[in-house]
Parts: C-alpha cells; sequence; structure tokens
C-alpha cells in the first residue's frame, strides 16, 4: 500500500496559493495566473505597457536596420543647399560637389589656405547717392567761404572716382584693395578731397573707411621732439591720411643712431597693409616717379605696392580763380 504522504497526488479544482513567477518575455499563461495586485507588486508590466514595449522594440531594431544597411557618412547634394549652405561649404573650403571621402590631404590643405583669403568690401551705397552726398558737402563749403564754384569737370571726374572707391563701387577704376597716394599742384584741393571723403564716411556711415589725418611735418616734428618712434605706434594701426608728404625735414639722427623716422613709416604702414589689409592714404605735391630719389629704391618698390596713384589736376584754389580773372579784367 503506498504511503499517501510520500505520493501525494494532485487534486483536481485546487490552485497553489504560491504564485508561479514566469519571465516577462516568455509566452504562456502562468504570468495570467497571478491576480493584478501581486503583478503590480512584483514588477510586471500591464498588458497596454507590454503592447507599447514591443511596438517601441519593433521600431528600434527597424530604425537600426535602416542606419547600418547604410553608409555612415551620407553625400551631400548641392543642389539641395540653400544659399547659405553653399557659402558655408565654399567658407570651409568645400566644393560644390558630391561629397568625396577620399579627399587628399593636399586638397585639404589648399581649403584652408583658401579660407584664409580676405574678403572683399561691400558696396556701402549707390553711387548716385554717394554722388549727391558729395556734391552737397561741396557746396556747403562753397557757402561757407562765401565762394563760387571753381572745379572743373575733368576735377570732378576724379572726385568720382575717389567717391566710388571709399564707397566700395567695383566699376570704379581705382583698385579697392590699395591705399590711395593723389598728387598734384600746390593748393588743388587734394587735403580738401581727403576731408570730403571724411565726412562722406562719417555720415553715411562708412566704418571701415574712416580716417584720421596728420601732416608729415607735423609727424616728423614730433618724432624728433620727442627723441622716440612712438608715434608710428597709432600708424601701425592704419586709417590715416598722411598729407603733403616729401614736405618734410629729412633727418637720420635718432637716440644718438642713423635711424631715418620716414623708412620707419613706410615698413610700417606697408607691414599694416600686407598683413593685415590696414589703408593709410598719402597725398603729396610729389610725382610718383620723384619718389625713390627721396625714399630709396626699397621704399619706392613697397610704395607703389600698396599704393594706387590718383592725379588731381587744377589750380590752386587758395586764392580764388573768380577774383583773379576780375583783378586781370581790371587792369587789361
Amino acid at each position: 500500500m503506498e504511503n499517501p504522504i510520500q505520493n501525494p497526488q494532485p487534486q483536481d479544482n485546487v490552485k497553489s496559493s504560491v504564485p508561479t513567477i514566469q519571465p516577462k518575455n516568455s509566452p504562456g499563461p502562468l504570468v495570467g495566473e497571478m491576480d493584478s495586485e501581486t503583478m503590480e507588486y512584483l514588477g510586471f508590466p500591464t498588458p497596454e505597457q507590454q503592447q507599447r514595449y514591443d511596438e517601441t522594440r519593433i521600431t528600434i531594431n527597424k530604425r537600426r536596420d535602416e542606419i547600418f544597411n547604410k553608409p555612415f557618412v551620407r553625400p551631400i547634394d548641392p543642389t539641395k543647399l540653400s544659399e547659405d549652405g553653399r557659402s558655408l561649404r565654399r567658407r570651409v573650403g568645400g566644393v560644390d560637389t558630391v561629397t568625396n571621402r577620399n579627399v587628399s590631404r593636399v586638397d585639404a590643405i589648399l581649403g584652408r589656405i583658401n579660407n584664409l583669403r580676405k574678403p572683399g568690401r561691400m558696396q556701402a551705397l549707390p553711387f548716385d547717392e554717394a554722388q549727391f552726398i558729395v556734391q552737397a558737402i561741396y557746396e556747403n563749403d562753397l557757402a561757407n567761404r562765401a565762394r563760387t564754384p571753381y572745379w572743373t569737370e575733368e576735377t570732378f571726374k576724379v572726385v568720382d572716382d575717389v567717391t566710388k572707391y571709399f564707397i566700395g563701387d567695383p566699376t570704379g577704376p581705382i583698385s579697392l584693395t590699395k591705399n590711395l597716394y593723389v598728387y598734384g599742384a600746390v593748393g588743388v584741393g587734394k587735403t580738401y578731397l581727403f576731408r570730403m571723403m571724411s565726412i562722406l564716411c562719417d555720415v553715411v556711415p562708412i566704418n571701415e573707411m574712416r580716417f584720421s589725418m596728420v601732416g608729415s611735418k607735423r609727424l616728423m616734428r614730433t618724432i624728433k621732439n620727442d627723441q622716440s618712434l612712438k608715434a608710428l605706434s597709432r600708424i601701425d594701426q592704419g586709417n590715416w591720411l598722411i598729407d603733403d608728404l616729401g614736405a618734410e625735414k629729412r633727418w637720420t639722427k635718432l637716440y644718438a643712431e642713423d635711424v631715418d623716422p620716414m623708412d620707419e613709416l613706410i615698413n610700417s604702414v606697408y607691414e599694416a597693409y600686407i598683413d593685415n589689409g590696414k589703408k593709410t592714404h598719402w597725398t603729396s605735391n610729389k610725382e610718383p616717379d620723384e619718389l625713390e630719389a627721396i625714399y630709396g629704391t626699397r621704399n619706392y618698390d613697397r610704395f607703389t605696392e600698396m599704393n594706387e596713384s590718383v592725379f588731381f589736376p587744377g589750380e590752386s584754389i587758395r586764392i580764388d580763380p573768380n577774383q583773379v580773372d576780375e583783378e586781370t579784367d581790371e587792369q587789361e
């Protein structure tokens, strides 16, 4: 006879008081045998949560297959880029072609070199507006001095060319990247031309073209009195007009040594122009070819490289030409 204790027989319709735990992802009815409170206590997801979990897992797997079954770096189609996008690619050395992952080292270096190129100036305002402003400045000055117009049509053509230069008009004959060397006879209005351009830059405004003015005689006198080249430190920063070049007194003694301040000045301006694009303009009664004999071949070569020579025609306006004509008529 069998011992009922050693070999218990299962009884029908009798549920165990201990819940049966089954892994979350394994199928089967065992989980469903637990009551909802026990499942919540043990952290089992509800059917709705389990469904969302399964859907999310399917979405993640699908997305992963889409990504890793394609190249990790997608080619860039330049035809679909905006204007800003194309500009940005050019600025960082890119080219408007489909992305090539096998770009050579030399190509990458050339791209960085091209990125160092200084951008051109943007035109500040239309030329006809600038011309109208300059004409108003001229007429206002005539009114203040109680004088009649004395500049000729030839003079105003040069004024127009210089105006185009200062507003950044690329249609003008003067290179926008160079400094100006304006030369002509005594008293024709070279300095006055730059005063007009200074007012133009202030009222528009054209901040990058604003400049201060100093005479070459005054600058050299300051250096001599101070026995120091400290005055040139401000010129190094650019945006200056050196007026009446060639009228200064030449001397070469500084700190009891042979130092030519004009040599230092031209070299400082040249370095500021080459390294940073800083502009320093000049007026003079000397023709460009005369400068070599005054300042030497080396300085002359640098001077011609960084400056655009502009001849300013006319006769002296410090004596009103209208008054001169009247006096001549009376004498006759």
